[in-house]
């Protein structure tokens, strides 16, 4: 898909899951094709997720362009309906714009959603989560329940590497396993799709050996303060293994 200028010094529009800068005109055409194929922000107007931006970041239009504008001629008119149909044509066709690879309607939801994780992964390489899980448990005894061990594992089984399965394994040594003992009173709040029980039994066992939660999760944190419970948590960013 056509991208702004490369003289556009200061696009105003920008694809934000296809991770482009593109001009007034083709945000019109972008937004025409729905939020499903291409999220369209403005760089002035509209507010930004930490992430998109990470994302935005990770990306350009050079690396952009060698996809989707690979079949476009040489001084093609990009005014009028001929950059319209253009983009259009291309709306049933997908890429993976940084792996450069073409694919199919149903890989292009998975390869969507990968933009998230992208800028987690940029993020963890540039600032290492576990250098602040050293600060946070240095000089501390640390619990783990049953349930976040056996997906903890299960998940650096799949995913992780060789470093990555060292400090997994460095990390449990380090801490003692418990059952899942949620709290009464954890329990006891109704089960909705914000307070799932997973998340209710994680942080009713530290609130049943009175241990403040590490964890990403603040969403569940602000939903059980608003039943009036309050828990003990430390707040980590999101990363990726």
């Amino acid at each position: 898909m056509p991208k702004a200028k490369l003289d556009n010094r200061a696009p105003q529009w920008a694809s934000v899951n296809l991770g482009i800068f593109i001009c007034m005109q083709c945000s019109g055409i972008h937004r025409s094709l729905g939020v499903h194929i291409s999220k369209v922000r403005s760089t002035t107007l509209d507010t930004w997720l930490p992430e998109q931006v990470s994302f935005m970041q990770y990306t350009d239009n050079v690396k952009s362009n060698k996809p989707w504008e690979a079949k476009l001629p040489p001084n093609f008119d990009r005014n009028g309906r001929r950059i319209e149909k253009f983009i259009c044509a291309k709306a049933p066709r997908w890429a993976s714009v940084n792996l450069g690879i073409f694919i199919c309607m149903q890989c292009s939801g998975i390869h969507w959603s990968l933009g998230v994780h992208i800028s987690k992964i940029m993020s963890e390489l540039q600032n290492p989560i576990h250098v602040e899980f050293g600060k946070v448990l240095c000089g501390k005894h640390g619990i783990i329940c049953e349930s976040v061990l056996s997906e903890f594992k299960e998940l650096v089984l799949m995913c992780g590497g060789p470093n990555e399965k060292l400090r997994a394994n460095k990390l449990i040594n380090c801490l003692r396993v418990v059952p899942n003992t949620p709290s009464e009173c954890m329990m006891g709040l109704p089960t909705t799709r914000k307070l799932a029980l997973k998340n209710k039994i994680v942080f009713g066992t530290c609130d049943h050996y009175h241990a403040p939660t590490l964890a990403a999760n603040m969403a569940f944190v602000r939903e059980v303060s608003q039943t009036g419970m309050s828990l003990s948590s430390i707040e980590h960013r999101p990363r990726a293994l």
